[in-house]
């Protein structure tokens, strides 16, 4: 997986999504993780230890799986 600056919407480092050729090639592991990980807020992927991440990411999943329930 390479890392680039992404001029455009932020000043944190991506990873490169992979190009592929089939729907079926793009859920892999490979390609999936660097999309999944560039769509995650700058607060979870800024954390400075281990425990701060797993928390932040918690929170931002639950925020994200329940926004429309209630």
């Amino acid at each position: 997986m390479q890392v680039y600056m992404d001029n455009n919407s932020s000043t944190r480092p991506l990873l490169q999504v992979p190009r592929t050729r089939t729907a079926y090639s793009s859920r892999a592991f490979s390609s999936a993780i660097p999309a999944i990980w560039n769509n995650l807020p700058t607060s979870v992927i800024e954390a400075n230890s281990l425990p701060v991440f797993r928390r932040r990411l918690k929170t931002h999943l639950f925020t994200v799986a329940f926004k429309n329930s209630g």
